[in-house]
């Protein structure tokens, strides 16, 4: 028989026992809750963020982030700064010709950024989730649509002008840009880094600069003449898109790779 002594540490030792028992349990069931609250923080994480650091969350309309807003401000500054540059002193005539050559610019931007993403689309699903195309907000049909619509009012804008300069340029700009994005043999030079960087240098050093010169001035490409500020401005747009060359594909890196894409940052590991 157990003493009464005996009896009670006994008791006491099974008490002791149940509350560790009962910390362990309630240790594990504070890990656990942790673990789950850490994970629904990384879902919102993730949600709001993307490897470039924008928000997956559409915060503009699926048009909008279509026609790649920044590419839409450059060309915009690129055609005004251009056609200034070809007269001293803006008319009526000369606000004519720019309007038709700036809207006609802008119609044939979204329609090359469209084919991009249209070929881009799995990589943009890692790269830039937030596209239309990406997203899903926009499937193929609606893509290829607008990229219809877009070169068709270019080029008919391009017609209208009765400008020689303006239509080659908007023709050879859709060129370079095909040659650039769509996947079919011979074609898709972004997956080549010497071609790559020449599409975008030939476009935007050489046939933007001269073509919309020539466009505002009202002359054909044989009466150019080669001022000194277009002879800087190419020599500036060359340098300036070597740079963009070089690092617009860093922070595509990730999907870049996945997809097979060899850019210079993927075989660099920048």
């Amino acid at each position: 028989m157990l003493t009464m002594s005996q009896s009670l540490q006994m008791r006491f030792v099974t008490v002791l026992d149940s509350t560790h028992e009962d910390r362990s349990t309630w240790k594990r069931f504070g890990e656990s809750d942790n673990r789950n609250r850490g994970k629904k923080m990384l879902v919102r994480h993730n949600i709001k963020n993307t490897s470039a650091g924008i928000s997956h969350e559409p915060s503009a309309p699926a048009l909008v982030r279509f026609s790649r807003p920044h590419t839409v401000f450059g060309t915009m500054v690129s055609v005004a700064s251009v056609s200034l540059m070809a007269v001293s002193a803006p008319n009526v005539i000369f606000f004519d010709m720019f309007g038709k050559a700036v809207c006609s610019a802008l119609c044939m931007n979204i329609a090359i950024v469209g084919l991009n993403q249209v070929y881009d689309r799995k990589i943009d699903m890692v790269n830039k989730p937030y596209l239309p195309l990406a997203s899903g907000e926009f499937n193929a049909s609606t893509a290829l649509f607008i990229i219809a619509f877009s070169v068709l009012i270019s080029m008919l804008l391009g017609v209208y002008s009765d400008s020689t300069p303006l239509i080659c340029t908007l023709v050879s700009s859709l060129a370079f840009g095909v040659m650039y994005s769509v996947d079919i043999r011979m074609l898709r030079w972004k997956e080549n880094p010497f071609l790559a960087t020449s599409c975008i240098l030939i476009v935007r050093a050489l046939i933007v600069q001269i073509g919309f010169y020539c466009h505002a001035l009202g002359s054909g490409f044989l009466g150019i003449e080669l001022r000194r500020n277009l002879i800087f401005s190419i020599f500036f747009m060359c340098i300036y898109s070597i740079v963009i060359a070089l690092f617009k594909d860093i922070p595509d890196i990730m999907g870049d790779a996945q997809e097979g894409i060899q850019t210079l940052s993927v075989q660099f590991g920048v």
